[in-house]
């Protein structure tokens, strides 16, 4: 009976601690993760680019790949850490094409992130492309990013 009472007050205890773990802001999802949460299951992340580092306005952009499918997806997302700016709606952009082909671009004033955008194009190679606003204190600029041609095939 003892063995019994002791295991349940253990399970118990695991259970709270593993709780107040996911809740804590240090275990939550990396960008690379909420980037493949968006594009679908199946995703992963090919390669990604930090349009802005910085602690108020961070934005990074990425390419990932459905192997099934074949489908390439472009996204661009705010850093949670990026104060005011994370939440309030802002231009951002995320493009993707392949080589020789026209971009599909998805650009407007998004509160946390843009796209996903899809490409379907097996052999061959590809480009992502982001976007982001960027303001100081008396002025602001667009800041893109477009990557080389990549991970053909």
């Amino acid at each position: 009976m003892r063995t019994a009472a002791k295991y349940t007050l253990t399970i118990t205890a695991a259970t709270a601690l593993m709780s107040a773990v996911s809740a804590t802001p240090a275990f939550a999802a990396t960008l690379a993760d909420k980037a493949v949460s968006i594009c679908g299951s199946g995703y992963y992340v090919q390669r990604s680019h930090v349009l802005s580092s910085s602690e108020t306005q961070g934005v990074t952009s990425f390419q990932l790949y459905n192997a099934s499918t074949k489908k390439n997806c472009a996204v661009t997302l705010k850093h949670p850490t990026s104060s005011s700016f994370y939440g309030g709606e802002t231009t951002l952009g995320a493009g993707i094409r392949a080589a020789n082909g026209s971009w599909i671009k998805d650009e407007d004033l998004y509160a946390y992130y843009a796209g996903p955008v899809y490409l379907y194009a097996p052999g061959q190679c590809v480009q992502f492309w982001g976007k982001t606003f960027q303001g100081g204190a008396s002025s602001g600029w667009f800041e893109t990013y477009t990557s080389p041609l990549g991970n053909c095939g």
